[in-house]
């Protein structure tokens, strides 16, 4: 059996098949997600006491087999060479299996990847290792795609709910927002941004799921642009006056509610990530 095996050096996902088309994968292997925890030892206490409700997912390996084939030993060993060359690079990039269609993994192949020929044999089984940076693999697409198993771009095991409607964009003072990962995602750590155009005063944004929330200080006009990406809050490209952070997204439907705007137009962009 064999699956087909993507990379993404910056320009999209490619068969590697397209590149080395001597080059089947026949195994993949991600090894499961592991947390790394904030504790302490408290006097006269049993155990250890965890410190923070916030964890971190440590970089895990992906171990993969590919098989080669050729049919000479001069052609075995460019064939080796173009394997080390295609893998073994100084930037991150994704790789994607047919495994789990629909997600990928930012990863680094830094260890040894040892192809010894055996005699009299032009084929070969090689183990590769990839170390994946997050810890956790991501959709290759977002939500600017249609939220479906009908398509092409989300499949089973992504946590999708059955309805087709789910939405990204709102224009009500309340309204949920889905997020299909394992793990709470936030706009520091991860792919999620948003978009608003609002009307009001000290407008304030809260999720009563995890009870952040993010209040814009001062008056805003929906002719206004407010971007929201990693720890940021623009508008019109300038730094806003704010307190309180933008709210992360617990797994499951996040319902939120917007205080003092009497105009509002809000797009949720994200990925979501899987242990």
């Amino acid at each position: 059996m064999s699956y087909e095996f993507y990379t993404d050096y910056g320009e999209g996902l490619q068969l590697i098949s397209e590149h080395l088309p001597f080059l089947r994968c026949v195994k993949f292997t991600p090894v499961s997600a592991s947390i790394e925890r904030q504790t302490a030892v408290v006097a006269n206490r049993p155990g250890l006491k965890q410190t923070s409700k916030k964890v971190r997912f440590k970089e895990r390996k992906i171990k993969a087999r590919f098989y080669i084939k050729a049919k000479s030993t001069d052609q075995f060993n460019r064939y080796r060479a173009a394997l080390t060359r295609e893998l073994v690079r100084e930037e991150p990039y994704y790789i994607s299996c047919s495994f789990s269609p629909g997600i990928r993994y930012l990863v680094t192949c830094d260890d040894e990847i040892e192809i010894e020929k055996d005699d009299g044999k032009n084929y070969k089984e090689v183990d590769v290792e990839f170390t994946a940076a997050l810890g956790l693999g991501e959709t290759v697409f977002n939500t600017e795609k249609p939220l479906n198993l009908s398509g092409e771009y989300f499949y089973l095991g992504m946590n999708l709910p059955s309805q087709d409607d789910l939405k990204y964009r709102f224009s009500s003072n309340t309204f949920k927002v889905y997020n299909a990962s394992d793990v709470t995602i936030d706009p520091i750590d991860f792919d999620y941004s948003v978009t608003m155009y609002l009307t009001g005063k000290d407008v304030k944004i809260r999720n009563d799921a995890t009870k952040e929330a993010l209040t814009i200080r001062g008056s805003v006009s929906k002719k206004q642009k407010i971007v929201i990406t990693r720890q940021y809050v623009m508008i019109d490209g300038k730094m806003a006056d704010t307190s309180g952070r933008f709210p992360s997204l617990r797994p499951g439907f996040n319902p939120f509610e917007i205080e003092g705007a009497s105009s509002i137009d809000i797009r949720f962009v994200l990925r979501f990530y899987y242990k």
